[in-house]
């Protein structure tokens, strides 16, 4: 699964770049997310709980939440190349 975001540049410079969150051997994605008009924003993203070899991720939005598992997740710049996350 694969998330096509802009994040900041860097944690100093707010101007937005594009970058993908990469999450690899999902397992039980769920929205619980209301109606939101305009393009909803990235508010948290944190691992709530690890289980076997998966870690279960919650996705805070400014229209509520999303939930999964995965094995594996990094961050990628529009070149593939890997960032800090």
């Amino acid at each position: 699964m694969t998330f096509l975001v802009d994040l900041p540049k860097d944690e100093w410079i707010d101007d937005l770049i594009p970058k993908r969150i990469i999450f690899h051997d999902v397992l039980n994605y769920s929205v619980h997310e209301s109606p939101y008009h305009g393009m909803r924003t990235i508010l948290d993203l944190q691992i709530v709980g690890v289980s076997e070899s998966r870690q279960k991720i919650r996705m805070e939005t400014t229209s509520g939440y999303r939930e999964w598992e995965a094995s594996a997740f990094e961050l990628q710049d529009e070149n593939g190349e890997k960032s800090k996350l």
